[in-house]
């Protein structure tokens, strides 16, 4: 199936932009795609998350941390070439992932017991090397990453927020998107060592495929470790929180739009109501009055 034919073609958004990384939205389908990324962050901050904003770049020493101790990302990764170049006198990067720079930052801030639980999210734009057919949307070379972290200062307040997090992701699967999905933990083949373990929700689509949606990665102290991220308890030993980070791309409103949408008869649009960009309240007095209008139509 041509994805980039069928998203310009039903004004969703317009991947021909001479710019292979970079897309044009339409205004419906971004209103759409704002109102449940507003949604999520309302959640979010009921649940006690701040939203923060980190830097989209990563100069060599991050980039060397990671690569040397955790996974090395270089082959998916841009550098930033510049007339400026020589008055920086260093090489930076664009952000693959936002691990390094929320782990960099934090080890400023993190430096007590009473500074956890942390519970953070942000909103970015990711740039990898890599392609995939279901583009824009789905790994391609710019996404834009709606990501949380949690930070915990022990093992068994780790495990409470875990069972909380995946709680939520199956609630909001079944109950708010009402899409069917596959829920499994991935063996760490795939993943080792950027998290001890990994859970992905793959939505099913009526395409008799699955689409990755979301993930939860239990990280635990991978990142914090390499990073320098520490704190003192209470007895003034040195430890390092333990990380749960989770989120999705836009390709969660791919899942949306392919269960929700019949995309060959466009009169057809059906979205899940927190979605809908208005919403008609009845009561028992102006219900009557509609049913009136109606039949008067």
């Amino acid at each position: 199936m041509n994805y980039k034919k069928i998203f310009f073609e039903f004004w969703i958004l317009d991947p021909f932009t001479g710019i292979p990384w970079e897309y044009v939205w339409f205004p419906f389908w971004w209103e759409i795609r704002n109102l449940y990324i507003e949604y999520l962050k309302n959640t979010l901050l009921e649940k006690w998350y701040n939203e923060w904003h980190f830097t989209d770049f990563l100069n060599k020493e991050w980039v060397d941390i990671m690569c040397n101790n955790i996974l090395n990302i270089k082959s998916k990764i841009y550098s930033i070439n510049s007339i400026s170049k020589n008055w920086w006198k260093k090489e930076y990067f664009l952000a693959p992932t936002h691990e390094i720079s929320v782990s960099q930052a934090l080890s400023r801030y993190i430096k007590y017991e009473n500074d956890l639980p942390l519970k953070l999210f942000h909103i970015w734009p990711a740039f990898r090397k890599q392609y995939n057919s279901l583009f824009p949307f789905s790994l391609s070379k710019r996404n834009t990453y709606f990501q949380c972290h949690s930070l915990q200062k022990d093992s068994n307040f780790l495990k409470l927020e875990l069972n909380e997090i995946i709680e939520f992701h199956k609630n909001f699967f079944d109950n708010e998107l009402i899409i069917p999905y596959i829920y499994s933990e991935r063996p760490l083949i795939t993943n080792n060592p950027v998290s001890k373990k990994t859970f992905w929700f793959d939505v099913i689509t009526p395409l008799n495929r699955t689409l990755h949606s979301w993930m939860v990665y239990l990280q635990e102290d991978i990142f914090t470790k390499n990073f320098f991220v520490k704190y003192k308890d209470k007895n003034g030993i040195e430890k390092n929180p333990l990380v749960i980070h989770y989120g999705f791309t836009d390709n969660l409103l791919l899942a949306i739009i392919l269960n929700w949408v019949n995309l060959w008869n466009w009169k057809q649009i059906f979205l899940p109501h927190i979605l809908m960009p208005y919403h008609v309240f009845f009561t028992s007095d102006n219900i009557r009055k509609f049913w009136y209008d109606i039949e008067k139509i």
